[in-house]
């Protein structure tokens, strides 16, 4: 399905994902989000990028001569969140959205991994295993909680070695903001971000 339009991707037997990148700033860290999303596995994924005055160009310049994405301007930068918002008004039909930041990259089976544990699961939202970009071995999150001031608490120890301890599916009260997906229905539902929070606390509001 790579080059296909997205419209013919939203007539797809598999449930029709959008990812949804919000592009604060243009960098090699932008390029290598952007390119895991195109070098996925899933048949059905489109990518709709939301770009400030900053990046627009430098979006469009990677983007160009794919049919399968989509890139939303906004007039200026007003956090992660209302980014998103704009995103998702672009793709209402979409079963699920994948909401990423711009600095992540996937490995090319994650949307179809989590697309099928949102099924097993019956889990409306599903965060994958986040690791560091400089070291693969290292842990960032695995789900996170949060303590009685409503302080976000991680789920794995400073520099803490993936050995496997966490690939068991479990239920987490908050979902990191790096790579969410959430069914597309819920999201409309609970009126997308709260565009209050523009820098911290939109992944756990």
């Amino acid at each position: 399905m790579v080059g296909a339009s997205l419209e013919l991707l939203m007539e797809s037997q598999a449930p029709f994902v959008a990812a949804l990148v919000v592009a604060s700033q243009a960098g090699p860290e932008l390029q290598g989000t952007l390119g895991s999303l195109l070098a996925q596995d899933y048949e059905a994924l489109g990518l709709v990028v939301a770009a400030t005055p900053a990046t627009q160009g430098a979006v469009e310049a990677l983007l160009a001569g794919r049919p399968d994405t989509k890139v939303v301007a906004l007039d200026e930068d007003r956090g992660f969140g209302a980014g998103i918002n704009v995103a998702a008004a672009a793709v209402p039909e979409a079963a699920f959205l994948l909401l990423c930041h711009d600095d992540v990259a996937l490995a090319s089976d994650a949307v179809h991994l989590m697309v099928e544990e949102s099924f097993r699961s019956n889990a409306a939202v599903v965060t994958p295993k986040i690791v560091s970009v400089e070291d693969h071995r290292i842990l960032l999150h695995v789900g996170q909680s949060i303590d009685h001031h409503a302080t976000i608490v991680e789920r794995v120890l400073p520099g803490e070695i993936d050995q496997g301890q966490h690939d068991a599916a479990r239920d987490v009260f908050v979902a990191p903001g790096s790579a969410t997906l959430i069914r597309g229905d819920l999201f409309a539902t609970l009126g997308g971000f709260d565009e209050r929070y523009v820098a911290m606390g939109d992944d756990l509001e």
